[in-house]
């Protein structure tokens, strides 16, 4: 089962219930497919030359500009 958790700053933190005891919760915080090959078959749609902003950056940036996480 999935929980989520929420850290000081309120971010979510998604972990999973692999195990119940009767003194014991085992939680694991990787996803099921961690560790599993995965294999994606996909469309390229359209492109486009790379901004100097993004050149300067090194990486795109998303439709709503240049946002670090």
């Amino acid at each position: 089962m999935q929980v989520i958790a929420h850290d000081d700053s309120g971010r979510q933190i998604p972990f999973f219930v692999t195990g119940i005891t009767e003194e014991t919760i085992t939680v694991d915080p990787n996803h099921p497919l961690a560790g599993e090959t995965l294999h994606f078959e996909v469309t390229v749609e359209s492109l486009r030359d790379a901004s100097n902003e993004e050149i300067e950056h090194g990486h795109p940036h998303g439709p709503d500009g240049h946002h670090h996480h």
